[in-house]
């Protein structure tokens, strides 16, 4: 086996190869062939991580990024160590199986195929008769341990479905007094060992979004240990609860509390998408800021799949013009993403998913464009947005209209200010806050608590105060020269202006540069100046251009 394998244009746009995994004859032999989706083929799907942190014990003597090579149509073909592990245990449990494998079944040197492929990759998962999650063979003995006292404890975990529950607090009430009454008792060692399963590189891909969500049946092993889809997606959610309502929360570095958090969202976009109901393209890259991808592009691509990208079309954008092309930068897809959105029915909210970031910025993207490749920070205000009114030229995404007598700049705040003030403006904040966190009901709650002494209750001090911290987080108060009060993100300085924009929820802080252009610095909540009253009454004529890069 010297030649290298050479993959062959596929023959037509719904053509995809499927790798078949033979009887024993000898270990990583395979066919790779071609077949149509309009066929109907009969064939399961692989569901993995490239790389993965640490190399795997299967593969002694191996590099990181290659696990050696297997045997395709007689000729050499390279795969990871993870990918090969995977292959040694499959050839086990599926033989005589036609299987797809994005790093085998697509030319990945090839960037028309790849865009192509990945272009077809929802139809593909979705196609596929098993989504079949590889999480990897153990590294250590105390891998394997650990692997084996999670499924025992997701085992003896209560079984409490959503679908019975009025509501997302009525499950969480319904999970913290069920797990209450477990027999043993469960322990913070048992929840920390379960949050280290979960800690696996598989959970913190961006592309398992759609393919567990687009799965049919799913089937997960981690080394030769088969693990029911039923079981771990019942201990994810059960995590999450125990995650935010213990005490015990602090244990779970910032990192890993949102691998966490984010696991029962997917869970929920499966459940809709059963059902036909697809999630905005928007709400999708909201809450996957935090995912890793090899390849920064996917970010995007990875998700086009699963969503509802009619929110995409404007007047002013065609909508088919957006998918996955390899030939593009990542600077090229983040602006044109941004752009499709802005101008399509997310409108100005795209604004708030701008993380703090310096200018110039490392990544060379207008100021108005989320760079998808890194976390949110802060994270964005959570107000219900007032109606987008429709677009009226031909780039209102670099030409935000706004209001003359709204620009006020930011300054330090005054010693002038007093309580009676700075109350009022939290209790505002606090209001904007209502209809997606309810923060006056957690206040109110921890106020009775502490009146009565009632440290059982006293958990909703906790909550209160890491929702407020997370929303106050990575933002600094400032005042304007019209002696509002108000929060901006911690690249706001002196000298900086806010501006309100018709159809945002929210407004913005912006900095000056040459030629009398601005860049985005960020959303602000301003006392006074929320959900669109600041431009009740205004004359629309009256609207001024301002020009973002």
């Amino acid at each position: 086996m010297s030649t290298q394998f050479c993959y062959q244009p596929l023959s037509t746009s719904s053509s995809i190869r499927l790798l078949r995994i033979r009887k024993f004859v000898s270990t990583l032999q395979y066919d790779l062939i071609e077949v149509n989706l309009e066929n109907n083929p009969v064939y399961d799907a692989l569901s993995y991580t490239w790389h993965l942190e640490k190399q795997s014990s299967a593969t002694p003597g191996d590099d990181s990024e290659f696990g050696g090579s297997i045997n395709c149509n007689g000729m050499k073909l390279d795969v990871t160590a993870n990918l090969r592990d995977g292959l040694l245990r499959l050839e086990q449990l599926r033989q005589e199986t036609l299987i797809w494998i994005d790093a085998i079944c697509i030319n990945q040197q090839d960037l028309e195929e790849r865009s192509a492929q990945v272009n077809m990759m929802g139809r593909i998962f979705r196609s596929a008769r098993t989504v079949v999650v590889w999480l990897g063979e153990p590294r250590r003995d105390w891998d394997v341990q650990t692997v084996e006292n999670s499924i025992r404890f997701m085992e003896r975990l209560p079984c409490i479905k959503e679908q019975q529950s009025e509501s997302v607090s009525d499950y969480e009430d319904a999970a913290v007094a069920t797990l209450r009454e477990m027999t043993p008792p469960a322990y913070s060692s048992d929840w920390f060992s379960l949050g280290l399963f979960f800690c696996q590189t598989w959970f913190q891909r961006c592309w398992i979004i759609q393919e567990t969500v687009l799965a049919s049946t799913i089937e997960v092993y981690s080394g030769p240990t088969h693990i029911t889809w039923s079981l771990l997606q019942n201990a994810a959610r059960l995590l999450d609860v125990v995650r935010r309502r213990s005490s015990h929360s602090r244990m779970w570095r910032e990192s890993l509390t949102t691998i966490f958090s984010s696991i029962p969202m997917i869970l929920l976009a499966r459940e809709h998408c059963r059902v036909g109901k697809l999630w905005r393209l928007e709400t999708h890259l909201a809450l996957s800021r935090t995912y890793q991808v090899t390849d920064q592009r996917d970010k995007i691509f990875a998700l086009l799949g699963i969503s509802d990208i009619s929110s995409l079309a404007s007047s002013v954008v065609e909508l088919d013009k957006f998918s996955a092309d390899y030939t593009k930068s990542i600077e090229q897809v983040y602006t044109e993403c941004a752009a499709h959105l802005v101008e399509g029915r997310a409108g100005y909210s795209v604004l708030s998913m701008v993380e703090a970031r310096s200018h110039p910025a490392p990544r060379s993207i207008p100021s108005w464009v989320p760079d998808f490749s890194v976390p949110q920070s802060p994270p964005p205000l959570a107000i219900k947005s007032p109606p987008k009114p429709t677009p009226t030229g031909n780039s209102p995404v670099r030409d935000l209209v706004m209001l003359d007598v709204h620009i006020t700049a930011l300054r330090s705040a005054p010693p002038e200010y007093r309580y009676p003030a700075v109350r009022a403006a939290v209790d505002d904040f606090i209001a904007a806050w209502d209809g997606a966190i309810p923060l006056r009901e957690l206040l109110d709650a921890t106020r009775v608590a502490v009146a009565a002494g009632d440290r059982a209750r006293l958990e909703v001090t906790h909550k209160f105060v890491g929702i407020f911290l997370r929303m106050c987080s990575a933002r600094r108060v400032f005042s304007t020269n019209q002696g509002d009060l108000g929060i901006a993100h911690q690249g706001a300085r002196v000298g900086d202006e806010v501006v309100v924009v018709p159809g945002a929820a929210v407004p913005f802080v912006v900095r000056e540069v040459e030629g009398g252009a601005y860049v985005l610095i960020g959303e602000a909540f301003v006392h006074g100046a929320m959900n669109g009253e600041a431009l009740e009454g205004k004359d629309p004529s009256a609207l001024e251009g301002l020009h973002l890069v």
